[in-house]
């Protein structure tokens, strides 16, 4: 296989890295600019479009670098024929103009942001002459690109008929710093004279001072250029001698792109919506701008430019510690609107709630905030990441879980061909289980989420059966989640170790129960001690997820070897000594099983989040298949460059083989280590995503009397609205687990293996049950329930159901529900088989005995004890006083 190497005289693949990168970056940075824009404003204003048009050039400049290092930028000049000095000299004049056009027009769009930020006459003025330093500083420079050396070849600068390139381009830079520098002090000048609270008005600024990083990457990127022109090594050489100030550009702008898009995040419009974000002309008259998320957002009202505020409504009450004034001659009030007492979505979500019995206890977030959290961190980060970290837990390579196991065992079973065409038939499955799942938690939209619902759905004489072991099939498989994930990222940080440190580091299992602990810990504290955190780490978070994503992607299909793609589409592998190559694919593809593991965890935070019977399904369903296509870009990439020794790989990390996958692709152990480390963040987030699930399920099944020590589980932290003990409870059952690795790491995969069992036979049990009542006719389309009925039954004793608003109708609906029921019988059945055909004690696949472990006791429990407690979801006795309220302030509404 070839392999691209990176050394003194072949600084191409940095130079396309980085080049692709920042143009992926500048590209997501414009797309959730223009996304927030529309959600918000529900138009494009004049700075979008400048972005736009920078981020058009953007694109243009990048193609002609990544051309200029398909002929040969980054090696010798010596090297080139003259066909391709030409070319590369040509793109590089192409890609220096466009790099000028792009940046101006970035500064262009911050001057109208920065003219729409502010009335003040002063402020307008100074942002006008900026306007006009950067228009002069844009045509000037970019018509000295155009015109750098003699006619008719501007391009070429081997001649030696041009401009001195240090002197102007010496020019150019110092003018963009000073422009740059006078932006952001305009910015930080209106900033300053706001009246608000001083953690609203740092955060303000420090989004504004990110701009600054443009000037810092402008001064490194002179100063590499002028080290480059003067040094008689590198000045001559046109090609190889100027690649560390390419990159550079290409960094700046991406930088001035990014940080042009910045004030539009989150943050930024929770920190300082107000009458000076003058967008449109209702925010200019002063009314109260809908919006997706009322409770993030701010009435506004009238104010007279002479006389006193008042209220467009005609109250005077007053906050005057929030007024925000600019001016004697300017001045806004706002209110946050989270002090109504009330909001329609949050009243609409208690009735619902109440509608099922329960009355809401949990502290409700705001639909972008916590739910985002956990769809990016729970269910994302198991996408891509889960397709690296597929190479380590044993269904790829090696079943890897089991000890003992020869390194030359290569793929157990399924083979390349069957690791793509597996993670397709999981992929498809997923999509077609949690479909009906969201149509469930539309319907009801609890903590309990499987449990409930097969109350719900279940025949009067089973129905408190069912729904016990259902809740114990879920809360089993959620602890097991909740340990295997903990694990692994154990297990990574371990691997992380060993690639940095190979001679002098030799592991322990201890070692990986250690950090395990610390993993458990940390997610604990996220959701316990650190809730106002949520926010602050989702949106880092998300930013790691996507980024991160690109980060690993490119720099392996750049420097990894290359694979053959017939043998890579067309090679199935029996190792595992099955009768049939069928067989073995089924077995293997397990592997992609286990990658979507958890999907259903956004389900059980839905009593937290607004408006949950429509949000919850839309984020599971966009989350699995814009993240199921990243993972399956992941799977290609990685088996693409993984190399033909397969040995070589193992042996260098047995436990964590993609690592030496990264290692070898990129040939370097700090670019490998970088690469690990992003994964084995986003590992370690998805752990405090599924300790929060866990938590909710087990203080749901609490709530409801189905597990031992329900009267302190079911209870919530008054200060806090979260379910501190449930949440110590399940992480201190998780930690138990762990110390089961330290004597033997087989009998601890043996009891985290019942993750899969336990979980798709809870979603087999439910979807079963849906398509019975389903095909029977027997839910109620929404129109047909009345808002204030509570829990009724029909008369052969069943609960009356009523889809909700999110849902498939009709055939389609029935023939995706089989469907998902026979995926999910399909993978359960072969959940319990070994990886080989010749079982002993260390490759046999001990679910199936953890499995039957869970049964026993939790029938010895329900015989002796959760007979006489547990009658299936508890009707809270202040349930249907709450739906009369809930649907009278609604009325009153």
């Amino acid at each position: 296989m070839n392999q691209v190497i990176v050394s003194d005289r072949n600084r191409t693949p940095i130079v396309e890295i980085v080049t692709w990168f920042t143009l992926a970056t500048s590209l997501l940075a414009f797309f959730t600019h223009a996304a927030i824009k529309f959600y918000v404003f529900r138009s494009l204003t004049t700075e979008s479009w400048f972005v736009l048009v920078s981020v058009v050039f953007c694109v243009a400049q990048s193609v002609a670098v990544l051309f200029q290092a398909h002929y040969g930028f980054g090696t010798p000049m010596a090297s080139l024929s003259d066909y391709q000095l030409e070319s590369n000299l040509k793109n590089e004049y192409a890609a220096t103009i466009l790099l000028i056009m792009s940046l101006g027009f970035s500064k262009l769009a911050v001057v109208a942001f920065v003219h729409n930020l502010t009335p003040s006459t002063l402020h307008r003025r100074i942002n006008f002459t900026i306007l006009a330093l950067v228009s002069i500083w844009l045509v000037g420079a970019a018509v000295v690109a155009a015109f750098e050396c003699r006619l008719p070849h501007t391009w070429d600068r081997k001649l030696g008929k041009c401009l001195d390139r240090l002197a102007w381009w010496n020019g150019v830079a110092i003018c963009n710093i000073i422009t740059e520098l006078a932006i952001v002090a305009i910015e930080l000048g209106i900033t300053a004279q706001l009246h608000v609270q001083r953690q609203r008005k740092v955060a303000v600024m420090a989004l504004f001072s990110c701009r600054l990083l443009v000037m810092v990457a402008a001064a490194i990127q002179l100063g590499f250029f002028t080290q480059e022109s003067q040094d008689a090594s590198l000045k001559d050489d046109l090609t190889l001698g100027y690649w560390r100030s390419a990159i550079c550009s290409q960094i700046m702008q991406c930088l001035a792109i990014v940080t042009t898009c910045l004030p539009y995040t989150k943050l930024f419009m929770e920190g300082f919506e107000s009458g000076l974000l003058r967008l449109d002309d209702l925010r200019r008259r002063g009314e109260h701008t809908s919006s997706k998320d009322d409770s993030k957002g701010y009435q506004l009202m009238d104010m007279s430019r002479s006389g006193p505020s008042e209220r467009s409504g005609g109250s005077s009450q007053r906050v005057p510690n929030r007024s925000i004034q600019v001016s004697t001659s300017w001045a806004v009030k706002v209110e946050p609107a989270a002090r109504v007492p009330s909001t329609m979505a949050l009243q609409q979500d208690d009735l619902a709630l109440a509608k099922l019995g329960k009355k809401a206890v949990l502290k409700t977030l705001p639909k972008i905030t916590m739910l985002t959290f956990h769809s990016v961190v729970s269910v994302f980060c198991r996408s891509w990441a889960s397709a690296v970290r597929y190479w380590s837990h044993g269904r790829v390579l090696l079943p890897l879980l089991y000890e003992n196991v020869p390194t030359n065992a290569k793929w157990s079973s399924g083979g390349p061909a069957g690791v793509i065409y597996g993670y397709l038939t999981v992929w498809v499955g997923t999509i077609s289980v949690f479909m009906v799942l969201s149509e469930l938690v539309s319907m009801a939209p609890t903590s309990g989420g499987q449990y409930h619902w097969v109350s719900m759905l279940a025949p009067r004489n089973s129905q408190k059966l069912l729904s016990y072991v259902s809740g114990w099939l879920t809360l089993c498989g959620w602890l097991a989640s909740l340990g295997s994930g903990a694990f692994l990222t154990g297990g990574l940080i371990q691997g992380l170790m060993v690639l940095c440190q190979p001679d002098s580091y030799v592991p322990h299992n201890w070692h990986v129960t250690l950090l395990y602990w610390a993993v458990i810990g940390f997610a604990v504290f996220i959701n316990v001690a650190a809730g106002w955190l949520l926010p602050k780490f989702e949106g880092a978070l998300l930013i790691l997820h996507i980024l991160g994503f690109f980060a690993i992607l490119i720099p392996l299909i750049i420097l990894g070897p290359q694979g053959d793609a017939k043998q890579i589409f067309t090679t199935f592998v029996n190792n595992g000594g099955w009768d049939s190559q069928g067989l073995s694919f089924c077995i293997g593809i397990m592997g992609s099983v286990f990658a979507f593991v958890g999907g259903d965890g956004p389900i059980h935070l839905s009593e937290e989040i607004q408006n949950a019977q429509i949000v919850v399904p839309r984020s599971i369903m966009t989350g699995i298949a814009i993240n199921g296509s990243l993972g399956f870009g992941m799977v290609l990439t990685m088996l693409f460059r993984m190399g033909d020794d397969l040995d070589a790989v193992t042996a260098e990390n047995p436990a964590y083989p993609f690592i030496a996958i990264f290692h070898r692709g990129v040939q370097s152990r700090t670019g490998a280590a970088i690469m690990t480390s992003i994964v084995m963040v986003l590992t370690i987030s998805a752990n405090v995503g599924f300790s929060a699930s866990t938590s909710r399920i087990c203080w749901a099944f609490a709530r409801d009397r189905g597990i031992p020590g329900w009267r302190t589980l079911s209870k919530v932290s008054d200060r806090t609205s979260i379910p501190v003990y449930a949440v110590t409870f399940t992480s201190v059952i998780a930690c138990l687990l762990g110390v089961i690795n330290i004597g033997s790491t087989l009998a601890f995969n043996g009891v985290i293996s019942v993750a899969i069992a336990g979980l798709f036979s809870s979603y087999l049990l439910t979807s079963s049950l849906l398509l019975y009542r389903r095909c029977t006719g027997a839910i109620l389309p929404p129109h047909e329930a009345l808002d204030t009925d509570m829990i009724s039954t029909t008369s052969d004793g069943m609960v009356r159901v009523t889809w909700g608003p999110w849902r498939i109708p009709g055939a389609l609906g029935i023939a995706n529900n089989t469907f998902a029921c026979t995926y999910l019988s399909f993978v359960f059945f072969f959940s319990f088989w070994p990886s080989f055909a010749e079982v002993t004690p260390a490759n046999m696949n001990w679910a199936i005995l953890v499995f039957g472990f869970v049964a026993i006791v939790s029938a010895i429990y329900y015989a002796v004890w959760a007979r006489n407690t547990y009658h299936g979801p508890v009707v809270d006795v202040e349930a249907e006083e709450r739906v009369r309220r809930a649907q009278a302030s609604v009325s009153d509404l």
